[in-house]
């Protein structure tokens, strides 16, 4: 299937899913609970907190402390693990057979009615992955790639005094493409299904924190980057 001409003959219908139906959806389709993800962003969150604003690898570290603590937390669920596909760090699920990659999520992360996709335009290896889908996001025939869509610090919600973070997990089948800097990259389109997640009373997905003011002034952002072990 070649990305500049993947255009469904009928449309693609996304199944939404929020709250208790997204938990029990996660559960039904083999991924760890929601809280294993709510609870990374938190930490991250407040990790990216104890960093001065002089320091501008801090939103590339609070990336890269999402994953790890994903990582610490779902290798002790048992059925999943870290695995190296294409030269991408991805985590894997034999028994359920899916594959996750992680990315920042662009401006309608958590709203039902907004087109979701990714922050930035990704390599040829998250293409290949996401085009190698079928449209029945619960096919186990193939391993399947889900995408983890987190809020970058950029996210409007960071500007609000009362929060309403969410993270999604997005099943996409297609993509669209762009030439940047003579490198084609690739978006994901299409998706069939989003796991919409949002805390819960126990576990709150508001870390304590300022605002962020004047965080887009010039700084290098998750926005900014297409790390290899992100997307690719």
């Amino acid at each position: 299937m070649n990305c500049d001409d993947f255009f469904p003959l009928d449309p693609i219908e996304c199944e939404i899913f929020t709250k208790e139906e997204a938990e029990n959806k996660l559960m039904k389709l083999g991924f760890p609970p929601s809280n294993v993800f709510i609870n990374s962003l938190d930490i991250a969150d407040n990790n990216f907190e104890l960093r001065l604003r002089i320091n501008d690898t801090r939103f590339i570290a609070r990336y890269g402390d999402f994953k790890q603590e994903i990582g610490t937390q779902i290798l002790s669920q048992g059925d999943w693990q870290i695995r190296t596909i294409s030269s991408q760090n991805c985590l894997v699920s034999d028994k359920f057979r899916k594959i996750i990659l992680i990315s920042a999520g662009n401006d309608h992360l958590g709203h039902i009615h907004g087109h979701i996709n990714t922050s930035t335009y990704k390599g040829k290896t998250t293409k290949d992955k996401i085009l190698n889908n079928k449209i029945n996001y619960a096919d186990s025939s193939i391993y399947q790639t889900w995408i983890l869509l987190y809020p970058s610090r950029l996210n409007a919600e960071y500007f609000k005094e009362e929060r309403n973070l969410k993270i999604e997990l997005v099943h996409f089948v297609g993509c669209t493409s762009k030439v940047i800097g003579g490198i084609e990259k690739y978006k994901p389109e299409y998706a069939t299904c989003r796991l919409i997640l949002e805390g819960h009373l126990d576990t709150p997905l508001q870390p304590n924190s300022h605002k962020p003011e004047g965080e887009n002034s010039g700084k290098i952002t998750e926005d900014d980057f297409s790390i290899s072990l992100k997307t690719g």
